[in-house]
Order: C-alpha cells, then sequence, then structure tokens
C-alpha cells in the first residue's frame, strides 16, 4: 500500500525462519533506503496482527524496538538513508520472547532495553547495521523461552485457524471450533495476541479486499463485499475506510 512510483527506490526483502524457529516466528525481512537529495516515500501498511522486534540504522530512529500490532493503518515516511532489519512473529508467539501481555505493546513502539535490557544489548552492541537474519535468528534461539505455555499453544492455533478457514466470520464460531467459550477466547487474545478475535477476523478480510483491489480485479464492489462475508457494501466500506483511511473505490483508483 505505498506509493508506487516512490516505491521503486526501496528495497524490500523477506527471509523465511529456519525449521527450528518455525512455531514463532513468521519471517525474518528487511528494508534499506537511500533518498538523499530526493522526494520522501510515504509507506503504508495493512499489517498482519504480529508483533515485530525491529533494529534499525540510519537518519532515523536507529536502535532496537518493540513494535506491537497495529490495529491502524501502518504509514511512515521515510527520507534521507537508513536499512530496518526484523523479525516477524507468528501472531500469538510474543511471550515466547517477550515480557507481559502482547495487548500491553499494542498500537505502541517501545525501546527494547527498556523490556529486555541485556538481550537489547546483545542484539545492537558493536554492530553498525543491523543484523543478518541468520544472526538475528540465532539472537532468538538463545533469548526465547523453551517453554511453550497452554494458553500461548492456543493462541497460535486459533490465528491459523482463522488463516485457513475462509469460512470463520464471528468470534463465537471460532470459540466453538477451539472448544472454549468467548470469554475465555478474548483472554488468550489480549494476553498472546495483541488484538481481539473479532480485529483478527476483520483484518484478514480487509487484507483480502485490499489484494484484490491491488491486483486490479474487476470484481463489482458489492460482489466482494459478499465474498468476504459482508452482508452488504456499505458496511464493508465503512470497515475498510477505518483501516486504511480510503474508501474501496479510492483505493482501486489509485493502484
Amino acid at each position: 500500500m505505498s506509493n508506487h512510483e516512490s516505491g521503486r527506490r526501496i528495497h524490500a526483502g523477506r527471509f523465511a525462519p529456519p525449521d527450528d524457529l518455525a512455531d514463532i516466528v513468521d519471517c525474518f525481512w528487511e528494508g534499506a533506503w537511500d533518498l538523499r537529495g530526493q522526494h520522501a516515500h510515504e509507506s503504508r501498511l495493512l499489517a498482519d496482527p504480529c508483533i515485530n522486534i525491529v533494529v534499525e540504522s540510519g537518519d532515523g530512529s536507529p536502535g532496537a524496538r518493540i513494535v506491537g500490532v497495529w490495529t491502524r493503518l501502518w504509514t511512515r515516511t521515510l527520507s534521507g538513508q537508513g536499512r530496518v532489519r526484523g523479525v516477524k512473529l507468528r501472531p500469538g508467539a510474543a511471550q515466547a520472547l517477550l515480557p507481559g501481555a502482547a495487548g500491553d505493546f499494542t498500537n505502541a513502539i517501545v525501546p527494547l532495553v527498556d523490556v529486555r535490557p541485556a538481550a537489547a544489548r546483545e542484539l545492537t552492541s558493536g554492530h553498525p547495521q543491523p543484523p543478518s537474519p541468520d544472526a538475528f535468528a540465532a539472537w532468538v534461539r538463545r533469548w526465547r523461552r523453551t517453554r511453550v505455555e497452554d494458553g500461548q499453544r492456543a493462541a497460535i492455533d486459533a490465528v491459523r485457524l482463522i488463516e485457513r478457514s475462509p469460512g470463520l466470520m464471528r468470534a463465537a464460531d471460532l470459540a466453538g471450533a477451539m472448544g472454549i467459550n468467548e470469554r475465555r477466547l478474548q483472554r488468550l487474545f489480549r494476553a498472546h495476541v495483541g488484538a481481539s478475535p473479532k480485529f483478527v477476523l476483520r483484518r484478514r478480510r480487509l487484507q483480502e479486499a485490499a489484494d484484490e483491489l491491488d491486483r486490479g480485479a474487476a470484481l463489482a464492489l458489492a460482489h466482494l463485499a459478499a465474498a468476504l462475508g459482508y452482508s452488504d457494501q456499505a458496511h464493508f466500506t465503512r470497515d475498510f475506510r477505518a483501516a486504511t483511511g480510503m474508501t474501496p473505490t479510492a483505493f482501486r483508483g489509485q493502484v
């Protein structure tokens, strides 16, 4: 969801985790830019409900940070020169590396040193550039909790069920599929995901919509809304605008 013209001046990549970390890591990723003497670039993202740990160098905000689940449209203006690398944790896996509830980090950017001082120092000490994916993976291995709690496992399983069940639309149905009551499901998601089940279900649908629109799909918006489980186009448009800041029609017009 970035400006396509300026986005060509940005390098981005992602790397699959090694097998021994695939239970908690979605991917390792990187971005680099050199916009010295050029216009700034606005990056916009309808992000997954994941917590990221990132390390940045350059003209922006250097250092190691925790970026919580972002329930709004993620926007950032890049200028000058910089590089960032990160680990994107699987939804529900935050407590494998971080203390406290995942909800404590929602819509927040927190210096890693404030939460895990020794781990932060190891990740950044003596390195002018962010760690490579291999070095990041080694760091995760050293600092992850070896014991996976039942609640964390249940939260990870619940999000995976959402990802592989396009027809799953309601939190009550998700709770039923998990064999727990809805209140228990809400507590699990706050502790381990950082967003409500309703939000995660809606975000999945809106990401599908954005992907369809980004591909230039000719599907009528009313049909797209119905395919995503919305009762009417107005409800779909309201959710899409709340998440992205624009209507589906406006979004389609800019891609």
